[in-house]
């Protein structure tokens, strides 16, 4: 079994669930990953504007859940996030990074990040997924607050 980050839209748990054809899939607990914030350097047609990741931010903490999945499981990951082993250009990088859970316990657990191409806005639509998926899984209110704030392309 892999621990995977997820601190984007596989927060949703509905979505989740669907992309690995695990109903009963739930997050192992709640985790961050220090000195990183929620960025938006890709752009998406099917999410109609930026999708995220991560960047450096002293001080900061991209906070997310841990889920418990098998190798096949992190394989269809794989699919979604637009990564394969090997292949020169990835959309996502699959990467090994050390979260904290809520007591400072660390672990190394595989999340994605995004190969940057430039700052994009996210949709109304994505943020929406993010910030429902954030409050599911019982993220900070503190940080579901900073979510909110963030701009989308759908604002005058």
């Amino acid at each position: 079994m892999v621990l995977y980050f997820a601190y984007g839209t596989n927060l949703l748990i509905s979505q989740i669930r669907e992309r690995l054809e695990k109903p009963c899939l739930e997050p192992l607990f709640v985790a961050y990953l220090p000195n990183k914030t929620l960025i938006f350097p890709r752009v998406s047609q099917i999410q109609k504007g930026g999708v995220a990741s991560f960047g450096n931010a002293q001080g900061k903490k991209l906070w997310g859940v841990v889920f418990e999945l098998s190798e096949e499981g992190i394989k269809t990951l794989d699919r979604f996030e637009g990564y394969k082993n090997g292949r020169k250009t990835n959309s996502y990088e699959r990467k090994t990074v050390t979260v904290f859970d809520c007591k400072k316990n660390g672990m190394n657990v595989i999340t994605y990040e995004a190969n940057k191409t430039g700052n994009f806005t996210p949709s109304n639509q994505y943020m929406s997924k993010i910030i429902k998926g954030a409050l599911e899984c019982g993220l900070p209110v503190d940080y579901i607050d900073e979510l909110k704030q963030i701009s989308t392309n759908e604002e005058s």
